[in-house]
Order: structure tokens, then sequence, then C-alpha cells
């Protein structure tokens, strides 16, 4: 390739990278509402649905009424009963704890974009330069 075709094609090739730019900088917004939120949102239920499979509540609701260690007499089945319910509500308020994290999550990812470019514009118009 000679000298003069390399900056041909250079030059040809300046304004097609701005308009690529350009054009990932006005669609980036309307990703971030759409395809984006709708990614985070999966990917906030599979963890949820992961973090309820590893608590495992559902076996401690199905031994609440079986007598932990073996024991028979009624004072060892009244200790299982009440300490699996003290565990089990320990694991609710814990899963309780990830949904309120997640909801958290899910609104700083949408109020993250509008305040940052509100953040540049104020930034850029009156904040810094007065």
């Amino acid at each position: 390739m000679s000298k003069f075709a390399f900056t041909q094609t250079f030059w040809w090739a300046i304004p097609l990278a701005f308009f690529e730019l350009a054009k990932s900088i006005i669609i980036f917004p309307f990703w971030w509402f759409t395809k984006g939120f709708i990614l985070t949102l999966s990917s906030s239920f599979i963890f949820f649905k992961n973090q309820a499979q590893n608590l495992e509540i559902h076996i401690w609701i199905k031994n609440l009424f079986v007598p932990m260690y073996g024991a028979t007499d009624i004072q060892g089945k009244l200790i299982s009963f009440f300490l699996r319910l003290l565990i089990i509500f320990v694991r609710l308020l814990v899963l309780f704890i990830y949904l309120i994290l997640i909801i958290l999550f899910i609104i700083f990812y949408l109020l993250f974009l509008p305040v940052t470019i509100f953040g540049i514009w104020y930034f850029f118009s009156e904040g810094f330069f007065v």
C-alpha cells in the first residue's frame, strides 16, 4: 500500500469514527433504560433466587416439626421446634435484607445515568466556571 492510499483511507475513516462515536453516545441512554435495565432486573432476580436457594429455608420449614438429634421427649421437641423457628426467622430476615439491597441497587441503577448527566451538564455550564 502506498503512502497516498494510507492517507486517503485514514482521512476517510475519521468522519466515520466520529459518526460511530456520536451514534453510541446518543444510543447509550436508550440502551441503559431498556436492554441494560432488563439485564439488570434479570441478574438481580437470579441473584435473589440463588440466595434463597443458598439459605435453604424450604428445608428448615419441611423439618420444623422433626426433633433434632432424635430427641423424643417433650422438652427436646419443644427446644427443636423453637430453635428451628428462630433459625427460619433469621434466614427470612437475611433474605429480606437481600431483597432490600437489590431494590436499592435497582433504584441506584435507574438514578445513576440521569444524575451523572446532570452533574456533567452542571460542571460545564455554570457550576465549575463561576
